[in-house]
């Protein structure tokens, strides 16, 4: 050990005056380092390439049957330290990951981390065992915030299987919650002879593909003394008039003497992320064609979002 530290410094003292001046690379030979508290052993080669050390060689894996091929680069720090950065490709898979090392002369070993997260003491000349190195991933302090969407994502990638459990809650979920949005009550709505008029309407943002269901209920109000026959329709409508084949019907006359009918209905929509308008539209006639006719009270209308 002693003696590896010492040829070590003499070689790189040696890199260190050749690098003066403009004589080509200058192999200062093979070294290894560890990568504490992991049981990776770097094992390198270091060439001097004027003010720069270029390092090739590999990750033993902890003794795996692959090794991960490595290349870097080192350089003399303005503060005394050596200065590693070291490119590992990981295998199998070819997953990379960058180590940034520091070493003091005197000791030739100092502190190292990782792209991944990871860190702990750079050893020189050392193989005290321990866990292989984590496989390399994206930290989440490297991602920015919302940086990853559905764009980003193949169909099906992610699933069940890629998830831990208990790592996403309700409240990472905002998308995909229910959401919930209504308009009422009215106390009174005059419909005019043979017009449309949009009772209540709703208004929601869609976050995400899914369906709304949409719940509109009240009373038709009908004109009592009236010998005339009466009718209303009201439909839960996308548009701004009556939609016949989907319409809540009443009818009577002055002479049963009916003065409140109650109403009630259901629709489902397939939406997409924007903006959804509903609405609850009603119309009116009498067999006379002439006001006064029927109206609309306490009219609600309720839309419940839901995602796929």
């Amino acid at each position: 050990m002693r003696f590896r530290h010492a040829a070590f410094m003499a070689l790189l003292a040696t890199g260190l005056v050749l690098s003066a001046g403009p004589l080509g690379a200058q192999p200062l030979g093979t070294f290894s380092w560890q990568l504490q508290p992991f049981c990776n052993n770097l094992t390198v080669n270091i060439t001097q390439q004027g003010a720069l050390f270029t390092i090739d060689g590999y990750d033993d894996q902890c003794g795996a049957g692959q090794r991960a091929p490595l290349v870097g680069v080192a350089t003399q720090n303005p503060d005394g330290t050596i200065g590693f950065g070291l490119h590992i490709v990981t295998v199998p898979g070819g997953r990379a990951v960058d180590v940034d090392a520091r070493i003091t002369l005197a000791t030739v070993s100092g502190p190292w981390s990782d792209s991944a997260g990871n860190s702990g003491h750079f050893a020189f000349n050392a193989r005290t065992g321990g866990n292989p190195r984590p496989l390399p991933t994206i930290p989440a302090a490297a991602l920015t915030p919302g940086s990853i969407t559905a764009a980003q994502l193949a169909p099906g990638a992610v699933t069940t299987a890629n998830i831990a459990d208990g790592s996403v809650t309700t409240q990472k979920l905002a998308a995909g919650l229910p959401k919930l949005s209504w308009s009422g009550l009215t106390t009174s709505t005059t419909l005019p002879i043979n017009t449309n008029v949009v009772v209540r309407s709703v208004t929601m943002t869609i976050p995400a593909a899914g369906q709304v269901m949409v719940n509109a209920s009240g009373l038709f109000n009908f004109i009592t003394g009236n010998p005339n026959l009466q009718y209303t329709w009201c439909s839960i409508s996308t548009g701004i008039a009556v939609e016949i084949a989907q319409y809540m019907y009443g009818r009577t006359s002055g002479a049963n003497g009916v003065s409140h009918m109650p109403f009630a209905g259901t629709r489902v929509y397939a939406v997409t992320p924007g903006t959804f308008t509903v609405n609850l539209v009603c119309n009116a006639t009498n067999d006379t064609g002439v006001s006064p006719t029927a109206g609309v009270q306490t009219a609600q209308l309720t839309a419940l979002f839901v995602a796929n």
